[in-house]
């Protein structure tokens, strides 16, 4: 006869689940998992059906004494749920960062039969910006927003500004926001030269931008996560 405790453990363990993936669903800590598989704890009602879903059975087999349930076949679409951690593209956002690192292996391979130089240093640039949207579990976007300003404020700063001549600031690009308008003056009509240079500017702004906004977004994202770390201890405590 098994208890919910040794169902907990046996259900997760026969599904290949950790306790920081079913933390994860649940949204609780690790902590709180281990206690219910220990029996130091019981989880509260919405956690039992969570987890009766999670593990494709229902609350009654679950709770009630016996032998480890078994999912029935009406059930079936449970598996999806669980089954979807091993999909191999989760997110739009996941999905766009195979579409960077494709798109960087069909430029180099482009740059090799055309021995270009230029070309190549794009597709390295699309394959060092698709790996954070493709692994980063949590906040991609954050991630390959701090890679590509890693990436981008030095390769401008050495170009355009050696560093033993003048070291660029990275909010540069809103002082040349006022010189977009006088380009096509300084192109002198040659249409080459004026994309080049929008192009240009383009990337001093966006790298200008980009040293704003990314303090702002990494301390909202911490203080969300301690905020959700301090609410799964909350609720992990035990119950006086």
């Amino acid at each position: 006869m098994m208890n919910l405790s040794e169902k907990i453990t046996a259900l997760r363990t026969e599904r290949k689940l950790s306790q920081g993936d079913v933390a994860e669903k649940l949204e609780v800590s690790r902590q709180s998992v281990s206690k219910w598989e220990t029996g130091q704890s019981v989880p509260e009602l919405d956690k039992i059906v969570k987890l009766a879903d999670l593990f494709g059975v229902s609350v009654d087999e679950l709770v009630r004494d016996g032998e480890i349930p078994r999912p029935t076949p009406a059930q079936g679409p449970t598996v999806v749920y669980v089954g979807r951690r091993f999909t191999a593209v989760q997110t739009a956002t996941q999905a766009l960062g195979i579409f960077l690192i494709a798109g960087g292996m069909v430029m180099a391979l482009g740059a090799a039969c055309l021995s270009s130089d230029g070309l190549l240093g794009i597709a390295a640039a699309l394959a060092v910006l698709g790996l954070p949207l493709l692994l980063a579990k949590k906040h991609p976007w954050l991630t390959a927003g701090w890679l590509a300003w890693l990436v981008g404020y030095p390769l401008l700063a050495i170009m355009f500004y050696p560093v033993l001549d003048r070291v660029m600031s990275p909010l540069h690009g809103f002082a040349l926001l006022p010189e977009l308008l006088t380009l096509p003056e300084q192109s002198g009509g040659n249409l080459n030269v004026l994309v080049f240079f929008l192009l240009l500017y383009l990337l001093f702004i966006f790298i200008a931008v980009l040293t704003i906004l990314l303090p702002i977004f990494t301390v909202r994202a911490y203080l969300g996560r301690k905020g959700q770390t301090q609410a799964n201890q909350k609720n992990a405590a035990p119950s006086v």
